[in-house]
């Protein structure tokens, strides 16, 4: 409901939609309206962001199926179970992001903040070795610095779509 208006004759409390004066019959029709005050319904994000969203959930559990297969010895000759473990691990966060579990959401966080700072990290070291290393070292540099980029996009997502969630 809008804001109330105000009989000039008898000082009394109007609906807005008022045309005269419940009380003493004064015509009401010509007193400016108070502007309807409009209900803030929260953010919403925009559509991309659902899209890239759902793309990042996917590629969560696409990579953990593919490290499960390389553990496994499917695409590599040698066995490695804690690859099995992590890749597992990468198909139940990333399916717990894509079908909004808020525990996993806080895990899928939690893991893309370290390894934002291990992109960082790489990145710095990555500058510091190609004395050492030489002109390699550049590939790992930019490697770690999109691994950074990568994470910190899905920190954004993740904060973008939080309003969605009930506590």
């Amino acid at each position: 409901m809008g804001k109330m208006i105000t009989c000039p004759r008898c000082k009394a409390t109007l609906p807005p939609a008022s045309l005269r004066c419940q009380f003493c019959g004064t015509d009401v029709s010509k007193l400016e309206r108070p502007a309807e005050v409009k209900v803030h319904r929260g953010y919403v994000a925009p559509p991309w962001v659902w899209t890239w969203y759902t793309i990042v959930c996917v590629y969560w559990m696409l990579d953990g199926a593919f490290q499960m297969a390389m553990g496994a010895g499917l695409l590599s000759d040698s066995r490695a179970y804690e690859r099995i473990v992590i890749g597992f691990l990468l198909i139940v966060i990333g399916g717990g992001l894509l079908f909004r579990v808020r525990f996993l959401r806080g895990v899928a966080h939690i893991l893309c903040w370290l390894a934002l700072l291990d992109g960082f990290l790489g990145f710095l070291l990555g500058l510091v070795f190609t004395v050492a290393v030489g002109p390699i070292a550049y590939i790992f540099a930019f490697m770690s610095l999109l691994r950074a980029a990568l994470s910190g996009f899905m920190i954004y997502l993740i904060a973008e779509t939080e309003s969605h969630f009930p506590m």
